[in-house]
């Protein structure tokens, strides 16, 4: 805390700057309700759920995976300020070095599959909710977070997969497959 000597002192600015533009922004007074997918034919040519179907991850893990994709989605679009922006992508990097800690026990064999894998991540991100994963963006819960790390994958520059296999070509054909 600190309290400034005049308006025209920069934490004074700052401050005021910020509560500005909070309060312009009338949703953060509103909470972020859980989506649910309607129908399992979304989001079927993403990278994120081709790299799921490429790894052979389970039809339920990947369901929840796209759930779980939707409601980041929802919640990227819900903090759009440059303040907001800042701590998310914060956490996304924390995220990945979540990912990269449990990539790192599947390479090695600790992990026995690629759905341990997902698995695994989802549970280290819930468990990390209130530590770790902790953000001054409160409304954003585990069941968001988990969607982040499929938000990373969907991005073919950030190098999430789900297994050994990281072939650019097969989300090609994979995709092109599910076109026909």
């Amino acid at each position: 805390m600190c309290k400034p000597s005049s308006k025209d002192e920069i934490s004074y600015q700052a401050v005021k700057e910020f509560l500005l533009e909070f309060l312009s922004n009338k949703t953060h007074s509103l909470d972020l309700e859980i989506k649910e997918l309607e129908g399992d034919d979304k989001f079927i040519d993403e990278n994120f759920v081709l790299k799921l179907l490429l790894a052979d991850v389970h039809n339920e893990i990947i369901y929840n995976a796209k759930e779980s994709f939707l409601n980041a989605e929802c919640s990227r679009k819900f903090f759009k300020s440059s303040s907001d922006q800042k701590i998310l992508n914060e956490l996304f990097k924390k995220i990945r070095t979540l990912y990269r800690a449990s990539y790192g026990r599947y390479v090695s064999g600790e992990l026995k599959n690629s759905n341990e894998l997902v698995n695994e991540i989802h549970a280290k991100i819930m468990q990390e909710d209130e530590k770790m994963l902790k953000t001054f963006l409160p409304l954003i819960k585990s069941w968001h977070k988990q969607g982040m790390i499929h938000q990373l994958a969907n991005n073919l520059e950030k190098d999430i997969w789900w297994s050994d296999v990281k072939s650019k070509e097969e989300l090609e054909k994979l995709k092109d497959k599910s076109n026909e």
